[in-house]
């Protein structure tokens, strides 16, 4: 009877001892596992803040842009002699690079700055912007409206393409123009 609980007192701590071996040399796996989901978790969540970051980037400049300081006051629109009048309300720079005259969505003329040009509008200032656009949105107008009575009053896009902090944005001002089609042919600002 002493051998036989001798045996099995022997055969249980030998399975013990082998146990305690075995867990011993063997790397816990529900260790490796739970890291691997931690760094998963981790990436995701990095993920998440870039996508975040990223969102409030595009919601900030779309909310600058739509809400940003910038008026133009279109004073001349004789055929080769373009005057316009942008102030800039805001605390940076503005660099008007195209103006670009559009009639429905149509685009009627564009022009680019030219390096001679200064279409570079201080914060809290104006400037007086003079262009030729090519080709002349009058005759351009008359080209694509057949329907224009002797005068008409229409309503045109001015958009201007400007450098804003590095970053191209576009202005859109509507303007009503008075089309004349008579013996001078050309468009007025339209003032009520």
């Amino acid at each position: 009877m002493v051998s036989f609980v001798v045996a099995f007192v022997t055969a249980v701590l030998s399975v013990l001892g082998s146990w305690y071996l075995f867990r011993w040399r063997t790397p816990d796996r529900s260790a490796e596992e739970v890291a691997g989901l931690r760094k998963q978790v981790a990436d995701l969540q990095n993920q998440l803040f870039g996508f975040q970051q990223k969102f409030e980037t595009f919601e900030r400049e779309r909310s600058e842009a739509q809400f940003f300081p910038l008026e133009l006051t279109l004073n001349q629109t004789e055929q080769g002699n373009y005057i316009v009048f942008v102030t800039n309300g805001s605390d940076v720079e503005v660099r008007v690079e195209t103006i670009r005259i559009l009639r429905d969505r149509v685009q009627i003329s564009e022009t680019k700055a030219q390096p001679t040009n200064n279409w570079i509008i201080a914060p809290h200032d104006g400037k007086q912007i003079i262009w030729s656009p090519m080709p002349d949105p009058a005759r351009t107008l008359r080209m694509i409206e057949t329907n224009l009575a002797q005068s008409n009053v229409i309503p045109i896009e001015i958009v201007l393409v400007c450098c804003v902090n590095g970053v191209l944005r576009s202005f859109p001002f509507s303007k009503l123009v008075a089309v004349a089609l008579g013996v001078d042919r050309h468009i007025q600002p339209f003032s009520r």
